[in-house]
């Protein structure tokens, strides 16, 4: 079932052609594609040829060609096009020497497509091909869609950047089709990653896929706006700039982006959702613990390969540390002194060269102070905060030692006694969920006295 979003193309038959400086013999002669415009599905093919203006066609191999954006398609010496796997607008070019002519292509969206194994319905927004399994029921898939939509705005708008192409999101129904469509679908590099996220960038491809049953789980969903940070950034970056064969595309390799600034951006990009303000609150709270640690230290967060290597408590609290890091480059620089230092990169500046032109000043100096930035920000330390998720309130308990074992009281309109182990750098988190009434709470410690030492009030 096509969606409500789905756009209609009505395309106007445009026929450009042009005349300069010719080689010898075609002085005065133009060049035309034939057909001017084409309306194609996608994945399918259609021939197209260049001829003179007179009608006679070149011989094969004398044309040269290009599609913008690379992403609609691809075409051969022989001038066949093939459409790729999103909807869109754009255009094809012949060349001969100074001479050049441009077609008009669009590739319709589907409603419906069987792709290695699995069936989706296609819901085509304003910005982006959403592939949604069939299994997902019609009020998820019309909300995923709605969330594609509305993400990619708050995304753009945050970086102040618009997207080049639009996005191809695959929505798996659970984890049963998500891991194996993945492999199939993206590739078998892509199985660890899969298996350890909700949902993921494929910049080889350049396309986010999500489990929907583990991400509609969270309240607000923050999966999908971090994916879509990642794919802004690749793009700011100049994915395109240098052109390298890569799974049948003309891409380029990754941009010389530091782990940490990547992963920190979108993880910082989640917190500014309705809802999700606790995100910001614990990434505060609970980096602050690694201030005195030489563990996770932006030189460590830097490299990707050991960033998608972590696991387990360093591979969450990479984010936090990450997220910090960007939150005190925005304070400096402001996001767009962070947006130019991408910028920089994709004109072939090494990180630390973008940041010494935007900052004024080597990142040495902001890597030696960062730590005790991340610790003077949270007081008291350690402590105890709060912020609510839903209709949930979530309580983090932070800055305590490492691995011990801590009672804590909860009094107001519903009591709660609760001993926390605390983990390895010394934080824990509680949750009052929707049962618990709203109202005023006090949280404190339990002490080996058995009193009670009041630390932190809220209201839920």
């Amino acid at each position: 079932m096509k969606s409500s979003f789905t756009r209609a193309f009505s395309l106007a038959a445009i026929a450009l052609v042009f005349s300069a400086c010719v080689p010898a013999g075609l002085a005065s002669t133009g060049i035309a594609i034939d057909p001017q415009t084409v309306v194609i599905a996608i994945t399918e093919e259609t021939e197209l040829a260049a001829v003179l203006s007179g009608g006679a066609p070149f011989g094969q191999g004398t044309v040269r060609w290009s599609v913008d954006p690379i992403e609609l398609g691809t075409v051969d010496a022989g001038g066949r096009f093939t459409a790729g796997p999103r909807s869109g607008s754009g255009s094809v070019t012949a060349s001969l020497g100074t001479l050049s002519a441009t077609a008009h292509i669009t590739v319709s969206c589907p409603t419906s497509r069987f792709v290695r194994g699995i069936t989706f319905n296609v819901w085509c927004t304003d910005s982006a091909d959403v592939y949604v399994d069939a299994r997902v029921s019609g009020d998820d898939a019309a909300a995923v869609a709605a969330l594609a939509e509305s993400d990619t705005a708050a995304v753009q708008k945050d970086l102040a950047r618009s997207f080049h192409t639009r996005a191809l999101i695959y929505v798996f129904a659970d984890t049963s089709s998500y891991l194996p469509g993945v492999r199939h679908i993206f590739g078998e590099r892509t199985g660890a990653t899969a298996m350890e996220t909700d949902a993921f960038f494929a910049p080889w491809v350049d396309a986010i896929a999500v489990d929907w049953h583990q991400m509609s789980r969270d309240v607000p969903i923050t999966g999908l706006r971090h994916e879509l940070t990642h794919r802004l950034v690749w793009q700011i970056t100049g994915s395109r700039t240098s052109r390298a064969e890569l799974d049948g595309l003309q891409k380029a390799p990754a941009p010389d982006v530091p782990a940490w600034l990547d992963e920190g951006l979108a993880h910082v990009e989640e917190s500014t959702l309705a809802g999700a303000g606790w995100i910001a609150v614990q990434d505060r709270t609970f980096a602050a613990a690694l201030s005195g640690s030489s563990r996770l230290t932006l030189r460590d967060l830097a490299d990707l390969p050991k960033w998608n290597a972590r696991t387990g408590t360093d591979g969450y609290y990479q984010y936090l540390v990450a997220a910090e890091a960007v939150r005190l480059l925005q304070a400096d620089l402001g996001q767009e002194g962070i947006v130019t230092i991408l910028e920089r990169i994709r004109d072939g500046a090494s990180f630390s060269d973008a940041y010494r032109v935007v900052a004024g000043s080597s990142f040495d100096g902001f890597t030696a102070a960062f730590a005790e930035r991340m610790r003077a920000a949270v007081t008291p330390y350690p402590g105890i905060a709060s912020a609510p998720r839903g209709r949930q309130s979530v309580i983090m308990v932070y800055g305590f030692t490492p691995g011990s074992l801590v009672t804590f009281s909860v009094s107001g309109p519903a009591a709660l006694t609760s001993v926390e182990h605390m983990d390895e750098y010394g934080n824990a988190m509680l949750i009052l969920g929707s049962g618990y009434p709203a109202g005023s709470y006090s949280v404190g410690v339990l002490g080996g006295d058995g009193k009670v030492r009041p630390m932190y009030t809220f209201t839920k």
